[in-house]
């Protein structure tokens, strides 16, 4: 894990692999974030150099003050890019993290070579009247985790066996993807 500094936003990032640079953007609740260890990063390095930040406000930091919407995770992003050079880059967003993605391919594409969007919210595709986005605070986590996972069992975990710096990080995650 290393860390970059972005004019006030200090972001901590994975890297792993080598050749053409990956962003990869994790999910926001129920993790929060990626772990540096997941299948998801080691696959995905097989292919390239990845390079996955943790959001602002999902590790064990506050997120600043300045960070309150999606936008503005976009164009941090788009600073990261820029900052570390990255180009002919693949960005991959998963759930919040596909928003994110979105949003920095509107505003510019420059650098980009691909965008991957895996079950990205805040993108409405249906008409007025579809509820595509589900209320992920409205619902119980069985309904989530049915709505999330191809195998619901995997998001199973018992609050009481985890210890409390994960415990900490899972409230952290849920308050900041509410935030943005």
């Amino acid at each position: 894990m290393s860390r970059i500094e972005l004019g006030s936003v200090s972001l901590e990032l994975t890297e792993l692999g080598r050749g053409r640079p990956i962003l990869f953007l994790h999910p926001g609740h129920p993790a929060g974030r990626t772990d540096p260890a997941s299948l998801v990063l080691e696959l995905l390095a097989k292919r390239g150099r990845v390079i996955a930040p943790i959001h602002p406000g999902f590790g064990m930091e506050a997120a600043p003050p300045e960070l309150t919407t999606v936008d503005d995770l976009a164009y941090l992003y788009l600073d990261l890019m820029e900052a570390m050079d990255l180009r002919d880059c693949a960005v991959v967003g998963v759930s919040l993290g596909g928003w994110i993605a979105a949003e920095m391919a509107v505003k510019t594409t420059e650098r980009m070579s691909h965008l991957v969007l895996a079950d990205a919210v805040g993108i409405k595709a249906g008409n007025r009247e579809a509820r595509d986005i589900a209320d992920i605070y409205a619902i119980t986590d069985k309904q989530l985790a049915e709505l999330v996972y191809a195998d619901p069992a995997a998001m199973t975990r018992d609050p009481k066996s985890l210890p409390e710096s994960e415990l900490i990080l899972m409230a952290r995650s849920r308050e900041t993807t509410g935030r943005y």
